[in-house]
């Protein structure tokens, strides 16, 4: 027996950072369809008991990660820090479901983004096709709402963006795993599909979005190094949510002030400044935030949406604005310096680029949907975890696990960072700098 104890404790220590790591990503795996499922009539009836326990098993993998691989330097610990204040700002404005993804982001740190990007991607996409297919064979509704004059279905989920802000998300994160090695029939194929999602849903906003990513993603297929010799473009880029925080508090102070200019284009965004500017004027500005109600357009199961029965709309689609009112300045200088920092530290791991694009995407995009927090939406939120608490000299690690699969396959022996001979001795060359980038 205690000969059965060591060689387990031996294969533990051996194996901690892979068996480690395989606990992030099947609560990955667990907790993206969970928040998806959340938003669709899939689980209608299911207990808020089985959701929660579905929760507490992937905070429990995670914490076992760490148990297991006892890994925290200075930059973890900073890390730690800041997610217990984010966490405690969370709290305070009442949106304790954004914790766990905090914590998902903590233990991030360790993982490899090819891996985690995948695994992300392919929960994302499942969960949704899932959803889809069981509204449009009937299982659950598949309501068709009136809004702005377009009749937009919903696809089984409880209001008309959630399908089509998901495979945004799951293109950004596959445009930036393949980066220039992405095909031409992918690219195709990608295209198609949010097509489909934008002619059953009429959500211009995603549409546009992922439009501009895939673009994004045929120029740099066809010119690979325009970011690389143009770096002054990403000097610029990392500068997208600073930038789009600060229009977005103009706009709203010039709606408050009836300034012609924001309240043009307050029409142009459906009333949204407006929305915001109210909220702003009852709750100013606050250290650490205003209980303000929102109330949007998401529909029951019967269909009918929140604003109509509350009896009207306040919902603030603006995530800066959003996060000003409800969390409170500080959460706000906390968020813009880590992503401004985020995407400084990407211009020198990630040369061609591809991640400080999709990112400044999702800046636009948070000026009119506020939905960056959520894994489901934005896997591109295990950047925090994977590039500011872990140094560069980590980037380039790889499952030690994975390269002795890789080894036998090919017939010889090697380890991590090192090329592994092939079965002629003719040995493996090394890939290119950004093949390697796996933060």
């Amino acid at each position: 027996m205690t000969a059965l104890l060591k060689r387990m404790e031996q294969f533990l220590i051996r194996n901690d950072r892979d068996l480690g790591n395989l606990m992030f990503y099947v609560a990955l795996a667990m907790f993206i369809p969970l928040l998806i499922f959340g938003q669709s009539f899939l689980i209608h009836g299911v207990g808020g008991n089985h959701i929660l326990m579905v929760i507490n098993i992937s905070m429990a993998l995670l914490i076992f990660k760490e148990l297991l691989m006892r890994q925290l330097d200075w930059r973890s610990l900073g890390g730690l820090l800041a997610i217990m204040v984010m966490s405690e700002l969370f709290w305070h404005a009442d949106e304790r479901w954004s914790i766990p993804v905090l914590i998902f982001l903590f233990s991030a740190r360790t993982v490899s983004w090819k891996v985690a990007g995948r695994v992300a991607a392919a929960a994302a996409t499942l969960s949704t096709a899932l959803v889809i297919l069981s509204a449009l064979i009937g299982w659950t509704p598949n309501y068709c709402l009136p809004i702005g004059g377009r009749d937009r279905w919903t696809l089984g989920f409880n209001y008309v963006l959630v399908a089509p802000t998901i495979f945004l998300g799951v293109t950004m994160v596959w445009i930036c795993l393949k980066k220039n090695r992405i095909s031409w029939w992918e690219l195709l194929s990608l295209t198609v599909l949010n097509v489909a999602l934008f002619a059953a849903t009429k959500s211009r906003l995603p549409f546009f979005i992922v439009m501009l990513a895939l673009l994004s993603a045929v120029v740099l297929k066809i010119w690979p190094d325009l970011l690389k010799n143009h770096r002054w473009i990403k000097w610029i880029l990392i500068w997208s949510f600073v930038a789009f925080a600060l229009f977005s508090i103009i706009a709203s102070v010039g709606y408050l002030h009836n300034a012609g200019w924001a309240v043009a284009l307050n029409s142009h965004l459906d009333h949204r400044i407006m929305l915001a500017a109210k909220a702003l004027k009852k709750a100013g500005f606050t250290l650490l935030g205003y209980d303000y109600h929102m109330v949007g357009n998401g529909i029951n199961y019967e269909g009918v949406a929140d604003a109509v029965t509350e009896g009207k709309y306040t919902y603030i689609d603006n995530l800066y604005m959003q996060t000003l009112v409800r969390r409170g300045m500080l959460f706000l200088v906390l968020f813009l310096a880590a992503t401004t920092w985020l995407m400084r530290k990407l211009m020198d791991r990630e040369p061609q680029g591809y991640f400080i694009i999709m990112l400044s995407l999702l800046a636009l995009q948070a000026v009119i949907q506020d939905n960056f927090f959520q894994l489901c939406y934005n896997p591109l939120l295990l950047l925090y975890g994977m590039v500011l608490m872990r140094g560069p000299e980590e980037d380039e690690w790889e499952s030690p696990m994975l390269e002795r699969l890789r080894a036998r396959r090919r017939g010889g022996t090697g380890g991590p960072g090192n090329a592994v001979p092939a079965a002629d001795g003719a040995g493996t060359p090394e890939p290119d700098a950004d093949d390697r980038f796996v933060i």
